[in-house]
């Protein structure tokens, strides 16, 4: 049986605590992480949340310090935060911060179990906001007002996306039947209407990561029409390629840098050996072309030496042929002068 790669190893973090999963042919499956894992942190939990956030005209330190404050404020009992990266087409001027956090005492002590384990975290993302990395990849090809739907474990994990920025997000029981998870999808449509986030003509498209298992003309009547789904066919089910996707570090990663200081070090130390490297290839080029150039100058000095080798051998030639001749030698070479001047 082949061995699971290092890389490939997450900590899937649910309410009813964490289980490794390991990818082999089949997908991913539970199973025992390898010697030296590099563990993807991946939560679904009813904890999880958005808040966006209007930042006043601030740059720099000041920014950053602003959302330090209100990410402290709003998950004060959590080291599980962030201010995320997704950013929706506004004036210059303005700008809004979408904040997210995990206030659940089990995924810290899973994260904090594996940092005390002197493991290798790579980081903790939630599912909300994987599949909002999914939909930064299918930007320009769906609505940037949607609803999405991902079946999971767990139950069905909706995330609601308003103009390009992740909204809101809710997890709907898997015990919940189909006709109680259609109700519940419609209450989440009345409470957009309800908080004005979603005008009440207004139709909200639904993009299922699978062959959702709602009724889809139900829900066009209620003007949620379901939207085609942009990935073949043949592709893994929805929650298979969300765990694909945090083995590549997308946006909005949760823990704090004293977590990771491991994979901090081993992510500089690749650096360095990529930066070292292309120091000695440069060094090994420049030397080369040091080389060229003493060469050619080598060449061009030789050259000069049997030019004036020559020279000296013709004047030495010339002057023993004079020594012979009855002829005044200075006499020669002052008449040789006065020509050359005329």
């Amino acid at each position: 049986m082949k061995r699971a790669s290092a890389n490939n190893v997450i900590l899937y973090i649910t309410n009813g605590g964490s289980t490794t999963l390991v990818k082999g042919a089949s997908g991913w499956q539970p199973g025992d992480a390898p010697a030296k894992a590099r563990w993807h942190v991946v939560s679904n939990l009813i904890d999880e949340s958005f808040t966006t956030l209007d930042i006043p005209t601030l740059r720099g330190a000041d920014r950053a310090s602003f959302i330090d404050l209100q990410l402290a404020t709003l998950y004060a009992d959590s080291d599980l935060r962030a201010a995320l990266p997704f950013k929706a087409k506004m004036k210059a001027s303005q700008y809004k911060a979408v904040l997210t956090g995990i206030s659940n005492l089990v995924a810290e002590s899973a994260v904090r179990s594996l940092v005390e384990q002197d493991a290798h975290v790579v980081g903790v993302w939630s599912m909300p906001t994987l599949m909002m990395d999914a939909y930064l990849a299918l930007r320009g090809k769906v609505p940037a007002t949607l609803l999405m739907a991902l079946p999971t474990t767990e139950g069905l994990r909706v995330l609601f996306v308003n103009d390009g920025l992740p909204t809101l997000t809710r997890l709907l029981p898997v015990s919940a039947s189909q006709a109680q998870q259609t109700q519940e999808v419609l209450a989440t449509k009345r409470y957009l209407h309800d908080s004005r986030a979603l005008e009440r003509d207004a139709a909200l498209p639904v993009l299922g990561f699978d062959a959702l298992t709602l009724p889809a003309e139900e829900l066009a009547i209620q003007n949620l029409p379901t939207l085609p789904m942009p990935w073949p066919k043949i592709a893994q089910p929805g929650l298979q390629r969300m765990f694909d996707l945090a083995l590549k570090q997308p946006a909005g990663q949760l823990a704090p840098s004293k977590w990771r200081i491991k994979h901090q070090a081993s992510t500089f130390k690749k650096v360095l050996i990529r930066a070292t490297g292309a120091a000695m290839t440069l060094a090994t080029l420049f030397g080369m072309q040091l080389a060229q150039a003493g060469a050619d100058i080598w060449f061009q000095i030789a050259m000069r030496k049997i030019e004036l080798e020559r020279t000296t051998r013709e004047l030495d030639a010339l002057k023993l042929a004079m020594s012979n001749s009855t002829v005044d030698t200075d006499m020669l070479l002052q008449a040789q002068h006065v020509a050359k001047t005329e």
